[in-house]
């Protein structure tokens, strides 16, 4: 496994994580009146709704990213074996080989930049709500 399907593999099980947060959160804002009432009780369950949702957006954003990781280990992986069959090659399809490798990685490469800028301009999920 390279280290870009491992970080992947990483990023996806933070996913789950926040996902069982997400959803232990929307659990206890349904808390009932009767477990814990008043105007504390429907704050907190006011308070744990909106995180659940804030918990979902996030892990939704890192499963994006994390996507974008596994999908350039798999493109770096297949120009690496591209290479390498290259170098069994006679020079013409050597050459073509490796072009195709290069061009694979590039690309590759152009995509994952892509997905990290759309996720830097993402509003921050998890930042500190100072409304509350």
């Amino acid at each position: 496994m390279n280290r870009c399907a491992s970080a992947a593999g990483d990023l996806t099980e933070l996913v789950l994580r926040l996902g069982e947060a997400s959803e232990a959160l929307a659990r206890q804002s349904r808390m009932p009146e009767d477990d814990f009432g008043g105007e504390s009780g429907d704050a907190f369950r006011s308070r744990a709704a909106r995180s659940a949702d804030t918990v979902a957006e996030a892990a939704s954003d890192l499963a994006l990213l994390a996507a974008a990781l596994a999908a350039l280990g798999r493109a770096l992986e297949h120009a690496a074996e591209l290479q390498a069959m290259a170098r069994r090659l006679p020079p013409d399809e050597a050459a073509e080989a490796r072009g195709r490798a290069d061009e694979g990685e590039r690309r590759a490469q152009a995509d994952w930049r892509t997905a990290v800028a759309g996720y830097e301009l993402l509003e921050p999920a998890l930042v500190a709500d100072d409304d509350d």
